[in-house]
């Protein structure tokens, strides 16, 4: 089977149109991710906006948290007692306040102290948590216990 000269031609092209669309997907694909960010902080913050203004106008406000407590919910916690870092992330991202708490009833590897195993599904807050060695820990400093 011999290949004629138009026909090597016709193959040329597609070649050719086959090299520039790869190019032209490589530029684009290196274009479009700076673009793509920017575009989705720009929509990120109209959203918010958005939601702040459709909030006001139904006579909706933000939440606000006047104490430090949270509740201890068992599907965050494991077998092991270690508590999920991204809920514990949450919840202190939502009130910095209950960090102290967080820090008072678990140990260095995130796993909860037994002595606090009774507050799961219940309140975590300076009043649920009990003196430990003479000297409240978190939310009251060091204060003694008489």
């Amino acid at each position: 089977m011999k290949v004629t000269t138009s026909e090597k031609i016709e193959l040329l092209k597609l070649t050719g149109i086959a090299i520039a669309a790869l190019i032209a997907f490589k530029y684009i694909r290196t274009w479009s991710t700076p673009i793509g960010e920017w575009i989705d902080t720009g929509s990120a913050a109209a959203g918010v906006a958005l939601s702040d203004v459709t909030a006001a106008l139904n006579g909706n406000h933000r939440i606000e948290f006047t104490e430090a407590r949270f509740f201890l919910d068992e599907r965050y916690i494991e077998k092991d007692g270690t508590v999920n870092r991204k809920w514990k992330q949450t919840i202190i991202k939502s009130n910095a306040e209950v960090e102290p708490l967080f820090k008072a009833i678990l140990d260095v590897k995130g796993r909860l102290l037994p002595e606090y195993r009774h507050l799961i599904n219940g309140e975590v807050s300076a009043d649920t948590i009990k003196p430990v060695s003479g000297k409240y820990v978190g939310i009251v400093k060091e204060a003694e216990v008489m």
